[in-house]
């Protein structure tokens, strides 16, 4: 528990040195790894920061394997206290079932799905965390023992574990996480008028094939412009979407909706989807096309 309050300590280091801009497109370990190292650099100026993130990335590495190994034991524990079987045989049948049924969900759910599975996995982790306070403060209550000081961190990590739980239940019974969008925007203010995006990077080089992957690549490439042009994604109004195939645009849905809000957040201009027979671009899969008015002093867009 020590252990991971440092690392917990160390993620919150990171997500405050990482600014968003350099952090987007990395994977959770070199998200931690280079987060780190900036941190420890600030610790220990003299040290290579080719080595301290390696450092990092295999701090964060030893971290998820942890909580992997902790909650097959538990799992295996439970299964095994349940059928009141104790032999070795039935050990290892516990142990490839309690890993075995995540896999294979995992396995069903495609590319990239790590994603979608990985705030779940966090979440899931701190409420093992509150579980053993629980414990912990149970034990000590019936011993006569004071508990307070076990207590109070297990309300605070169980209330913001379920409350995180809660609200991404709620999300996932939304619907399945299709781009909200308004009926109708009016607005008044300089236009910005911003070609069509598609998934490749700023060299014009396309890093996947993947239908979300693209869409989230363009909305990043959209986002930028705006940068350029003083805007920023709210002052969007209408939003029209090229798409080669309905079906895995359809199928990408909750990766495009996530991306989405990831990137341009919570604001839902007039958009329209198309299919189209094909792109310009043989590799693209997705283009955006895009408006934007920043508003007046005096003027506020409004939607419907």
């Amino acid at each position: 528990m020590l252990l991971e309050g440092f690392v917990a300590l160390i993620a919150l280091a990171t997500v405050l040195i990482l600014t968003p801009a350099e952090s987007r497109g990395m994977k959770p370990g070199q998200l931690y790894g280079d987060g780190m190292a900036r941190f420890l650099a600030v610790v220990f100026p003299d040290g290579s920061y080719r080595t301290l993130r390696v450092f990092g990335a295999m701090a964060f590495s030893t971290f998820v394997f942890d909580t992997l190994d902790v909650a097959t034991r538990l799992g295996r524990y439970i299964l095994q206290e349940l059928t009141g079987r104790r032999s070795d045989r039935s050990a290892i049948t516990a142990t490839a079932l309690t890993a075995g049924v995540p896999l294979a969900i995992l396995l069903a759910a495609g590319k990239d799905s790590y994603a979608t599975f990985w705030t779940l996995f966090g979440t899931s982790n701190q409420l093992l965390a509150g579980l053993t306070l629980l414990g912990v403060s149970v034990w000590l209550r019936r011993t006569g023992r004071p508990c307070w000081f076990t207590i109070l961190p297990m309300l605070f990590m169980m209330t913001i574990t379920v409350w995180s739980l809660a609200g991404q239940i709620l999300t996932f019974f939304r619907g399945k996480g299709l781009v909200s969008y308004a009926n109708g925007v009016t607005a008044r203010g300089r236009l910005v008028f911003i070609a069509g995006m598609i998934g490749w990077d700023a060299q014009g080089v396309f890093h996947s094939d993947d239908f979300a992957a693209q869409a989230r690549q363009a909305l990043d490439n959209v986002a930028a412009v705006l940068r350029e042009a003083g805007a920023r994604p709210e002052h969007i109004v209408r939003m029209t979407w090229y798409v080669t195939d309905k079906r895995e645009y359809l199928a990408a849905a909750r990766e495009i909706g996530h991306a989405y809000r990831e990137l341009i957040g919570r604001h839902y201009p007039a958009m329209a989807v198309v299919q189209v027979v094909a792109l310009v671009e043989d590799e693209a899969k997705v283009e955006i096309e895009t408006t934007a008015v920043i508003p007046d002093k005096s003027a506020q867009g409004r939607s419907a």
